[in-house]
């Protein structure tokens, strides 16, 4: 019996948890498996239900609300019992003998409290975070499937559920260097998430709450000057992406949602170590979140820059 605990947090992708989940529920005489619907209407309940009754070891949260990404998975963290934790998004797969490197790779790297792993597209293969060939710290984890210590929640708490999409990867890897902890990226240990951009609607709430989330999550750690270029970086990429997607005034009013991130984020600021903001201000770290210059000419540059300070600092 593994050591680890798997949590997969599943909404409306009925195709996916199809695909991933049974290989995971046969294991259950080795993991602890626990499941969180996102109040699913596309049949995914049920089809949970029944693998519930044919794997009665699988532990089921069948949420009316939708939780979101950071509330649905704290309520799977409060169902483990297990001393390693594995969060998984309903789209991605992984294999047992994956899930068994975890317990091997913690202890490899004692002052790990996360395990960022390798995320390639399930269908083209292409890597979607390129950090390099060799085990490193990083500024955070991917979301599709990382690892946790499940005794940091006893030092820094849960997930930030403010963090409707987005950004809380980053809080917590964030507070987790704050206490001492790094988050060690492992390129052997390799997992597939078959991620797809949503149209319409849903696309665009996704970018605005990314945001507001990310602008709001740099200003409740980061000193001021610090977080307003980190977020004028974000905006400015966002906005560029955005236009090109949903026009111009959409790229426009995405400026609304980083204001009210920085007006949320110095609400509950709380300061940080200076080992951790100096961790954090590295040109060099990967993922970079603003530190490396705009890749556009001076000029444009110092007009962007200019009005950024004007807005955030």
């Amino acid at each position: 019996m593994l050591p680890v605990s798997v949590i997969v947090l599943s909404h409306n992708r009925i195709d996916e948890i199809q695909k991933n989940l049974p290989p995971l529920a046969e294991q259950t005489h080795q993991i602890e498996l626990v499941v969180v619907d996102n109040a699913s209407t596309d049949g995914s309940r049920e089809f949970l239900s029944h693998l519930k009754q044919k794997y009665p070891e699988m532990i089921l949260v069948l949420s009316d609300n939708n939780l979101n990404v950071a509330g649905g998975r704290n309520t799977g963290f409060s169902k483990t019992l297990r001393e390693f934790i594995v969060a998984l998004d309903d789209d991605t797969s992984i294999t047992i003998d994956t899930l068994k490197t975890v317990p091997e790779a913690f202890d490899r790297y004692p002052h790990a409290g996360i395990l960022a792993f390798k995320v390639c597209h399930a269908t083209t293969g292409e890597l979607q975070n390129n950090l390099g060939d060799h085990p490193i710290a990083v500024a955070n984890f991917h979301g599709a499937a990382f690892a946790i210590r499940k005794d940091l929640f006893d030092r820094i708490g849960n997930l930030d559920e403010l963090c409707s999409f987005g950004a809380e990867e980053f809080d917590f890897s964030v507070r987790a260097h704050a206490a001492g902890y790094e988050t060690i990226y492992l390129p052997e240990v390799i997992v597939y998430h078959n991620s797809f951009q949503r149209p319409g609607s849903a696309g665009a709430d996704r970018r605005e709450k990314w945001i507001y989330n990310y602008v709001r999550v740099l200003y409740k750690h980061f000193p001021r000057k610090f977080a307003g270029l980190y977020s004028a970086r974000f905006l400015f990429n966002a906005m560029r992406s955005g236009k090109i997607v949903y026009g111009f005034s959409f790229a426009v009013g995405l400026m609304r949602y980083a204001y009210r991130g920085r007006r949320d984020g110095i609400s509950m600021h709380a300061e940080l170590p200076n080992r951790t903001i100096h961790f954090y201000a590295n040109s060099g770290l990967r993922p970079e979140y603003g530190n490396v210059p705009i890749n556009f000419s001076k000029s444009l540059v110092g007009k962007f820059r200019r009005l950024m300070n004007k807005m955030f600092v």
